[in-house]
């Protein structure tokens, strides 16, 4: 599909080349611009760029535990409490995590079978530090959830959920391949979920698996083309693997959205370019 699109670019740009400088102006504008729309929609990064020994400048998402409470009562015919809901939401706006692990614990006890109970408790353990209770915790809620729609409609996201925070919980354990396996299961039951798919791509930046990190992150920009931060990710590793190119299509996309965040981008992926062209020069 990418080139496809890179040569009818080409093509395009060529028959505006022949007006403006004639056939041989025509080849070169359609030359350049194939190669940028290639490198846009097609070109895959090495694994492991040479002589690369900085440690990742992109950012994860914040796992924000609120919204995701608040709004998945809209999946399915999930049956729950709703004012019991409310109360974990309240607590976590509120960062009152001890006292949303208390309710949690209540409210496990009288919905034993309740996602969304076994999720605050999660996020509630999380926050506390208490990182392989909240594995624990999370790892409980999913053996309630069902991989099958026709079983139980509301638990497919609500296990898309579980898995992408039970991915972060093993992250910050520094369990790296387990993070990223649950984060892939997280991606597999929603892959149009940009937050999921951005945190799983910046794994795999850490790990140096940039291949991968490449393909996720473009699937989060193609998945929602405003989100800032999964763009932004994706430029810097355009410029992790010392693409000028590439960054500079981030760049103009960037600017589209965010002035202030296209020119912060930029500041930092031109040094991280000027750091792989020392490192080629062995500088």
């Amino acid at each position: 599909m990418g080139n496809f699109i890179s040569g009818a670019v080409a093509i395009f740009v060529f028959m505006i080349g022949i007006k403006a400088g004639g056939v041989l102006g025509g080849m070169l504008f359609g030359a350049i611009a194939g190669a940028m729309s290639w490198i846009a929609f097609s070109w895959k990064p090495r694994k492991t760029p040479p002589n690369h020994k900085s440690d990742s400048p992109l950012s994860a998402g914040s796992v924000n535990t609120s919204t995701p409470l608040g709004s998945v009562i809209s999946y399915g015919e999930l049956s729950t409490n709703s004012n019991a809901l409310a109360e974990a939401v309240k607590l976590e706006k509120q960062s009152n995590w001890e006292q949303l692990l208390k309710f949690s614990e209540d409210w496990i006890s009288n919905e034993p079978k309740n996602l969304f109970a076994w999720q605050a408790k999660g996020d509630a353990l999380r926050k506390l530090r208490r990182l392989p209770e909240a594995a624990n915790a999370l790892l409980e809620g999913l053996k309630l959830c069902s991989r099958s729609a026709e079983d139980n409609p509301g638990s497919i996201p609500l296990a898309s959920s579980l898995w992408y925070r039970l991915g972060h919980v093993y992250g910050e354990l520094g369990q790296v391949d387990i993070a990223i396996n649950a984060l892939k299961e997280a991606a597999a039951l929603n892959p149009n979920a940009v937050d999921i798919l951005n945190d799983l791509g910046v794994f795999y930046v850490n790990q140096h698996d940039y291949e991968n990190a490449f393909e996720v992150l473009k699937k989060a920009a193609t998945a929602d083309p405003s989100n800032a931060n999964s763009l932004k990710n994706l430029g810097m590793l355009y410029a992790i693997c010392g693409l000028e190119a590439g960054v500079n299509h981030i760049h103009g996309r960037l600017m589209q959205i965010d002035v202030s965040t296209a020119t912060i981008f930029f500041t930092q992926a031109r040094e991280l370019l000027n750091k792989e062209k020392d490192s080629r020069e062995g500088v």
